[in-house]
């Protein structure tokens, strides 16, 4: 378990200015990747890193740019890039930072910071003391399932964040840490891809300001179809070559 506190309510308070620097409310559940995706400054990349490695972000004054390890689950990645956007934000004198695939254990005040951050973010403060208070006192595995399901946190991020707040026990948390959640979301009407990982096919990709440069420069005539081509196999986007949108532009024609 985390040895150093760091100070909750500002961090709460960083998250939650982060949300309106992102367009969202202080309460609502978010779409870290789409929103991210749509800054004029930012670049993600999601890469099947080694197991040792969640997730990296390289600050310059250009902007950002933060890789995910893909070989993650859907909720650990969601946490990883909100991670990795304290290290942008409020970190940004590190030109480039590397971050261990660990919540728990023994880490440095800055990666307990933005772990923290990471969960206030995703999920706010008052958004879950509000949750837990029209729960009960005694949480139930079906409510921390329903919680993680709406806000979009891993089973593991979760837990701590219960555990930290004091909403669960330790041994609560040792109880719902090995129960077999994928099982129940699917029993309560959920669809448990938040708890797996991406099939092999879907573990590469850009999104972001990348695509938006690249794809102004072609159309400016600054790059030609080729190199544009090039420019997308770089980030593993396939999908956006040149010959691809002739090809979606030919079926709609004939649709």
């Amino acid at each position: 378990m985390y040895t150093d506190k760091p100070d909750k309510q500002d961090l709460n308070f960083k998250a939650l200015q982060c949300r309106r620097l992102l367009g969202c409310d202080a309460y609502s559940p978010v779409d870290i990747f789409g929103l991210l995706s749509l800054r004029q400054d930012t670049t993600i990349v999601r890469y099947p890193f080694s197991e040792n490695i969640s997730g990296m972000c390289i600050v310059t004054s250009a902007g950002a740019v933060i890789a995910v390890n893909s070989h993650s689950t859907y909720g650990r990645q969601r946490f990883t890039l909100a991670h990795e956007l304290y290290h942008v934000f409020h970190e940004a004198s590190s030109s480039m930072t590397v971050c261990a695939n660990t919540i728990e254990g023994k880490k440095d005040i800055i990666e307990k910071k933005a772990d923290m951050f990471a969960s206030y973010l995703l999920l706010p403060d008052e958004s879950l003391r509000a949750k837990v208070f029209q729960y009960g006192e005694s949480l139930a595995i079906e409510f921390v399932v329903d919680l993680e399901q709406q806000y979009g946190l891993s089973h593991q991020a979760m837990l701590f964040r219960l555990y930290s707040d004091h909403f669960i026990t330790c041994e609560e948390f040792e109880a719902f840490r090995t129960m077999p959640v994928s099982r129940i979301a699917r029993e309560r009407g959920y669809d448990p891809s938040l708890y797996q990982r991406l099939a092999l096919d879907d573990q590469y990709g850009t999104n972001g300001h990348y695509i938006t440069k690249a794809t102004e420069l072609l159309h400016k005539g600054f790059v030609s179809d080729g190199k544009y081509d090039e420019l997308m196999l770089d980030i593993f986007r396939e999908d956006l070559l040149v010959s691809e949108i002739d090809s979606d532009h030919l079926e709609e024609l004939y649709d």
